[in-house]
């Protein structure tokens, strides 16, 4: 019997809170409306999420892609491969600069097609993608995840800092 009333106690005590969370959820909405525009974030994980976060890449129709590929990471995981393989040919006819680095060194030529390459000796393990007004950041190294994050302020300040380490590399 006193538990009964201890939980009916509790039960009340609960639903006029919950009425009184109702009551200001209104401002609150309001309170986050008005603070404006905010980037648009996404994230993935596992190998079908990354394989979506890659198809955004190419639904988007970007104009040019800056990337900068951890090559030794990208090419140990199966779905990173096959994505490449079937993609491939489609990202070759985006124009691109790509920042990379691979364990054996250097292996693309400065240009290629629509495609210019610089090496980064200093190992890192995120593949970051700047297409559009989007940036893909991706982790592959464990259990793969990506984050997509959507503004143009971003991009553009991403995109200073890839032009300024272009720059720097020969």
């Amino acid at each position: 019997e006193r538990l009964k009333n201890l939980f009916e106690i509790e039960e009340k005590r609960l639903k006029e809170n919950f009425s009184g969370l109702k009551k200001i959820i209104p401002d609150l909405e309001k309170i986050y409306e008005s603070r404006g525009e905010r980037p648009k974030t996404r994230f993935f994980e596992g190998s079908e999420g990354i394989n979506s976060l890659r198809e955004d890449i190419l639904k988007t129709k970007t104009k040019f892609l800056y990337q900068i590929l951890p090559l030794g990471v990208i090419q140990k995981f199966p779905a990173e491969r096959r994505f490449q393989d079937e993609k491939i040919k489609k990202l070759f006819n985006i124009p691109s600069k790509s920042i990379y680095y691979n364990e054996k060194g250097k292996i693309f030529p400065g240009k290629s097609g629509k495609a210019e390459y610089k090496f980064l000796a200093d190992k890192f393990e995120t593949e970051i993608i700047i297409y559009g007004e989007k940036i893909a950041f991706i982790n592959a190294k464990k259990k793969p995840t990506g984050i997509i994050i959507d503004d143009f302020s971003v991009s553009q300040t991403i995109k200073i800092f890839f032009e300024a380490l272009w720059k720097f590399l020969r």
